[in-house]
């Protein structure tokens, strides 16, 4: 009988249940997650700190063995121009067109800064070298990041980027004000 009382006790159940489905699939958490490695073919240490976006998009700063470390926003989409124009915003500070030489690498916004001896020696500009500091500190420090290239834009969670960005800076001997 649809209109019984036992029937209509289990609607409240069943809505919880549906509910609670609903935000587990809607609100996944976005975890910064370290991978910390050894190169197979150098046998040097390789630091990766990456976090995906609900969307499958993936933002991640990695250290390589030849302390390299790079900046690479991985749209779910992969990206078609050749020169990019990349801006970005960490909270609700003012967004940046970025200066930096971002460059498609295989569908994939990417920014080196070669750090073997120091992070100024390179070949970056004054402003470019400020720039890439000045977002790494913003990462590490940072609640939400937005970037958008080729008109593929991402949220980032910025929780627990700290600690997972500050590896792969040690890794790469790279020192901030938030590393230290």
């Amino acid at each position: 009988m649809l209109g019984s009382w036992t029937g209509r006790r289990k609607w409240p159940r069943v809505l919880v249940v549906i509910s609670l489905s609903m935000l587990a699939n809607g609100a996944k958490a976005q975890t910064w997650k370290l991978d910390e490695g050894l190169d197979e073919f150098t046998d040097l240490p390789v630091v990766t700190a990456s976090v995906t976006s609900d969307r499958g998009d993936r933002l991640v700063v990695r250290c390589t063995d030849e302390k390299v470390l790079h900046s690479i926003y991985a749209p779910q989409r992969p990206i078609d121009a050749d020169e990019l124009a990349v801006r970005y915003r960490v909270d609700k500070t003012d967004v940046v067109e970025s200066a930096l030489s971002w460059e498609n690498h295989k569908g994939l916004a990417l920014t080196a800064l070669t750090t073997r001896k120091s992070l100024f020696k390179n070949e970056l500009s004054e402003a470019e070298r400020a720039e890439f500091v000045a977002l790494l500190e913003a990462l590490m420090t940072g609640s939400v990041f937005v970037i958008e290239a080729d008109g593929e834009r991402a949220t980032f969670s910025l929780s627990g980027s700290g600690k997972a960005i500050g590896s792969a800076l040690v890794a790469c001997d790279v020192s901030t004000e938030s590393s230290e």
